[in-house]
């Protein structure tokens, strides 16, 4: 099947650039590092400062607390909020620019045969910077109001269902609700196969996000297998990741660390992997776009 050529050769692709991986582990790390400066320490500090302990119910009840005494705890709350933000900032910019370099490696290394280096990596980051820091931010955007809508047909859904009583009565309820889930996943997945798709197409030409996302609907559109292929790697993402979730259960019993370090590990290469897959597809489907297009010139 040529899913399974596409396949192999985003892992290949991925495999001859592992430096990726430790790149991305690395991230995680710095961005947990960066929490406890950020956030945890200015966090301690206010706690000492005005005597308040956090609550048995941990975070949610402070929230609690802070809210419905907010103008007692008004420069507490501001502090945390600053420091929160602050945090969310500097980790959307550093994952932004790892992404953008990780796609620009992956892409060149498909179309050309380049392999990983750091100048390479820092190059194609910052080029690529701006254009990726819109499709994020687009991205987001469009990620909420899809929430916002399917909690809206969850709504609906639950309203017009018929509630519990007979057999029929439960049979239309129950299929209301698999529509409105299945509709959901639908548009998740088509979303996220348009980001994916689009930042490959962005990374090959060096484009604007929007227009770069015009050019992924427009290419999933002329190429439905494209979504096809992408719900197959997504779906095997998820069956892989469920597994060895299960599998290194096993090490959390001796150490949480190992437990962590497995799963996050696992998480990256699958996610690269769907990349670089992603990526395999794109560039042979344009090539072969490209060489039928200059026959029938």
């Amino acid at each position: 099947m040529r899913y399974l050529e596409f396949i192999k050769t985003g892992i290949q692709t991925l495999n001859r650039n592992y430096q990726l991986l430790i790149i991305q582990m690395g991230a995680l790390v710095l961005a947990f590092i960066l929490f406890i400066i950020i956030v945890g320490i200015p966090l301690i500090i206010a706690f000492s400062k005005i005597g308040l302990e956090l609550p048995e119910k941990g975070l949610t009840e402070l929230f609690e607390i802070l809210i419905n005494n907010f103008s007692v705890y008004k420069t507490f709350a501001l502090s945390i909020a600053i420091s929160l933000f602050s945090y969310l900032l500097i980790s959307l910019f550093l994952f932004v620019y790892i992404i953008a370099g990780t796609c620009g490696v992956l892409m060149n290394s498909l179309k050309v045969g380049e392999t990983f280096s750091w100048r390479h990596f820092t190059h194609q980051g910052k080029e690529l910077f701006g254009s990726f820091l819109r499709l994020s931010i687009f991205g987001i955007l469009l990620f909420l109001l899809i929430s916002f809508f399917a909690g809206l047909i969850g709504g609906i859904t639950k309203v017009l269902s018929p509630g519990q009583g007979d057999f029929l009565e439960n049979f239309y309820t129950n299929l209301l609700n698999l529509i409105s889930i299945l509709f959901t996943l639908s548009i998740i997945l088509l979303f996220m196969a348009t980001l994916t798709y689009g930042a490959g197409i962005m990374s090959i030409e060096k484009q604007g996000a929007l227009k770069s996302l015009k050019s992924s609907v427009i290419f999933i559109f002329k190429n439905p297998d494209a979504l096809l292929f992408f719900v197959i790697l997504s779906l095997t993402a998820i069956v892989l990741t469920l597994t060895t979730g299960f599998v290194s259960l096993l090490f959390k019993g001796f150490s949480f660390v190992i437990y962590q370090l497995i799963l996050s590990l696992v998480q990256i290469y699958v996610n690269l992997a769907i990349i670089s897959s992603s990526f395999a597809y794109l560039t042979k489907e344009q090539k072969l776009m490209s060489e039928i297009g200059g026959q029938c010139e």
